[in-house]
């Protein structure tokens, strides 16, 4: 009965991963084939409505956040403190070195950059952890904090990394009018949605977020890949040809790296003496990047109007395919022994 129950979960989590990667290969179709639909001041307006996108993007993930399970998960930091410097300082200095000697082309680069710096998922690294078997509480207390920290750290790794890489310089005369501009930006484009978000959780109550977990995970997905066409038709109107070279160094190296951070993560948190269910989300949660994220964060730092916009985006795209494929898979090796945890309402 076990393992019908886990074989039904790993279905479960499997082809909603890749509804959602069959959805960004969906835009990134129409995109070719209605590129005008994504231009600046076009019929859809994206220079207004991804901005809108990215409001309500970070009021669902305020709605979703369970905050409650970081009081639970307090007492092992060591655990959070392994996952949090792996996820924000060691895989960015990792890729910086890939960047500084070369080994990554300079037109990948930042995008790779910006890849490294962002937060772990929160929907599938929890489940991952819940479903193979893992603590799923230090799972939840993890993809929650790094999502909170990711709201500083993003932007302070890409001003210091990204933006000189990407020729965006912050001279003197127009720092003041930059940083403004964008402390604009991320007040009411991400606090305020987020802190409104979390506040509607609380009046709603967590049971109720719970009922209502799909339809605004569904909801927020469609922003996500609203966003990701806008990014796509960015890149085909800029090639002027209406077609964009993509070089399979782009696919080779996310491969590289996730096989690279998951293996790193499993041996590391072996090493520190982590038991296998303190493994599990180690290995989850530093190793996801999370596309829900990502893809506002660009749009909101570098604007619709960077002409390198899919360049920057497209190696977290990738790599977050990636990451549902393995993951899913691994399922198959990694069920718990009391996959129950996975249907409660603190899981999703």
């Amino acid at each position: 009965m076990a393992s019908k129950t886990g074989n039904l979960q790993i279905m479960r989590v499997f082809p909603k991963g890749q509804g959602f990667t069959f959805g960004l290969l969906g835009a990134l179709a129409l995109a070719w084939y209605w590129p005008e639909g994504g231009k600046p001041e076009g019929l859809l307006k994206p220079e207004v409505t991804t901005m809108a996108a990215v409001a309500l993007i970070f009021l669902l993930q305020g709605i979703n956040l369970p905050l409650g399970q970081l009081r639970q998960g307090l007492g092992d930091w060591r655990l959070h403190l392994f996952i949090q410097f792996f996820s924000f300082v060691l895989f960015p200095l990792a890729i910086l070195g890939l960047v500084v000697s070369e080994m990554i082309s300079a037109p990948w680069a930042p995008g790779f950059l910006f890849l490294a710096i962002l937060p772990t998922t929160i929907s599938t690294a929890i489940v991952y952890t819940s479903v193979s078997g893992g603590d799923s509480v230090a799972a939840t207390f993890n993809a929650t904090l790094s999502n909170l920290l990711g709201i500083i750290a993003v932007p302070l790794w890409c001003a210091f990394f990204v933006f000189p890489i990407e020729g965006i310089t912050m001279v003197k005369e127009s720092s003041d009018s930059f940083f403004s501009e964008f402390l604009a930006k991320l007040l009411g484009l991400i606090l305020t949605p987020l802190c409104v978000g979390l506040w509607f959780r609380r009046i709603l109550g967590n049971q109720t977020s719970a009922r209502h977990k799909r339809s605004l995970r569904n909801l927020s997905y469609g922003c996500v890949l609203f966003i990701a066409y806008a990014g796509f038709c960015q890149g085909f109107l800029g090639s002027g040809n209406g077609s964009v070279a993509i070089d399979w160094e782009v696919l080779v190296w996310a491969t590289i790296l996730l096989v690279w951070v998951k293996c790193s993560t499993w041996g590391l948190s072996g090493l520190l003496g982590f038991e296998r269910n303190r493994r599990l989300p180690a290995f989850f949660c530093s190793s996801q990047k999370s596309l829900a994220v990502g893809l506002p964060m660009g749009q909101l730092l570098f604007g619709l109007e960077h002409p390198r916009l899919f360049f920057l985006l497209f190696p977290l795209i990738v790599y977050h395919m990636l990451q549902l494929l393995i993951g899913a898979i691994l399922l198959g090796h990694w069920q718990g022994s009391k996959p129950q945890t996975f249907l409660s309402k603190d899981s999703l």
